[in-house]
């Protein structure tokens, strides 16, 4: 498939999840949203296709091709979803979670706390989630808050201000703040308080270098070696 002048480009499947992998999904989803006439796309395959069985001595595994006594078979190649047989996340869903969120994050200035917020939906606006966030020391949360939900239009953006308070920098720490949207109410598809969008920033503040000493628990004892 490719794109052909202004035409649409329709894509069946762009990403096989079997094994450690759901192939570069990050570079495709910056095609889907840079060109408006490319859409579509699913990834091959959403569960392991497995069937329950008993081993020999009545433990159960998660059996495929070739488990039932079965020549030929495909192998392992129906064991390739984000979720297992047994519907847990493989890692690649929390991938596949964090590239499709509807609500985008982007820093404006972070030592005045301002973020832009996009909204992806395209017709809701963004009144359904309440907003989080959290101030970070060296991966500590050391100030956190809430603020009303936003009433973004669909496909719309806005600015809005974060109200933490930079605190008087460690030497050698590093700070981070971190955004999440929640459910305000439940929803068909998931509860109130589900985690729908989250994104994490590095704030650009100046540290001072952290003084390294050697602490040694006892003298160093120094073995001179003489040419002979």
């Amino acid at each position: 498939y490719g794109l052909v002048g202004s035409e649409m480009c329709i894509r069946d499947r762009y990403a096989h999840a079997m094994g450690n992998s759901v192939s570069a999904l990050d570079e495709h989803m910056r095609i889907w949203e840079q060109y408006p006439h490319v859409m579509g796309g699913y990834i091959w395959d959403f569960i392991d296709q497995a069937l329950l069985k008993k081993t020999e001595d009545g433990r159960d595994f998660w059996a495929y091709g070739g488990d039932f006594g079965d020549q030929p078979n495909d192998g392992h190649f129906c064991i390739n979803g984000i979720l297992d047989a047994n519907r847990q996340p493989h890692p690649a869903a929390f991938e596949v979670k964090k590239l499709y969120q509807d609500i985008a994050v982007s820093a404006e200035d972070l030592l005045e706390g301002r973020i832009k917020v996009h909204n992806k939906h395209w017709f809701t606006d963004l009144s359904s989630y309440d907003i989080e966030w959290e101030l970070l020391e060296n991966g500590e949360v050391i100030q956190s808050g809430t603020r009303q939900p936003l009433n973004t239009p669909p496909c719309g953006s806005e600015t809005i201000q974060i109200d933490y308070r930079l605190p008087e920098p460690k030497p050698g720490a590093e700070y981070h703040l971190t955004v999440r949207f929640r459910l305000a109410e439940d929803a068909p598809w998931a509860p109130k308080g589900f985690e729908a969008a989250w994104e994490q920033f590095p704030i650009p503040v100046e540290t001072p270098e952290k003084a390294t000493r050697p602490d040694f628990d006892s003298a160093v004892e120094i073995d001179a070696w003489e040419d002979r």
